[in-house]
């Protein structure tokens, strides 16, 4: 996270020791990556991981149900919509 500011970060939730959203804190407190989109990936389905994903600022958390690129495609670009809407002047949030 120090060498490089990213666009993009995906992560994934199941990490072993920690979770995704311990990820996420860093990567959200991080000072060069502000502007980063993150992306929650998990290999389960259950609405409480992906809603405390979103809830810790997740610009999109995909489950299992879509491991296709496509799939990957438009959770990137619906993720990038919802940043730029969200920094955008007089944005609420």
């Amino acid at each position: 996270l120090d060498l490089w500011t990213y666009d993009v970060i995906f992560l994934d939730h199941d990490l072993g020791l920690d979770t995704g959203i311990d990820a996420l804190d860093m990567v959200m407190a991080h000072s060069k990556q502000r502007k980063a989109i993150p992306i929650m990936v998990t290999g389960v389905d259950r609405r409480e991981v992906i809603v405390s994903a979103m809830r810790a600022g997740c610009g999109s958390c995909r489950g299992s149900g879509g491991n296709s690129l496509a799939a990957s495609s438009g959770h990137v670009e619906a993720a990038s919509d919802q940043a730029a809407r969200s920094r955008a002047p007089g944005a609420i949030g």
